[in-house]
């Protein structure tokens, strides 16, 4: 069942985690952002040039205190967001990281600490 079933009233209308994160991709699959990711190019070039370049969180590193060592990375993560002006296949705009510590809603994410992994 979906959020948008009406055949309940609000109240027994139930969504779970995943329906809203289908919902959440589906709002994003037209997203001219997101089109990168599945390029030839991103995937057989840049991703791995940078995951090569960086085979540790490089956010991670700041935060050895918690975890004990730095973990290896996962994904290519961008420094400056593209959405913010940053160029997608920079080298120098991408850095390794976790996949949790990439994300936006991640409080590992702020720029000061994006900024800082790269002078370290």
């Amino acid at each position: 069942m979906s959020s948008t079933d009406t055949t309940r009233c609000p109240a027994h209308t139930k969504t779970t985690v995943q329906e809203q994160r289908k919902e959440y991709d589906r709002a994003r699959k037209h997203d001219p952002y997101r089109a990168l990711y599945n390029t030839r190019d991103w995937r057989d070039r840049i991703r791995p040039a940078a995951l090569r370049r960086d085979p540790f969180c490089k956010i991670a590193l700041i935060c050895v205190a918690q975890r004990g060592d730095p973990a290896p990375s996962e994904v290519a993560d961008h420094i400056t967001a593209m959405r913010a002006g940053g160029d997608p296949t920079d080298m120098d705009n991408l850095q390794g990281s976790l996949q949790k510590m990439s994300r936006p809603q991640d409080s590992y994410r702020g720029q000061h600490l994006r900024r800082q992994a790269l002078t370290d």
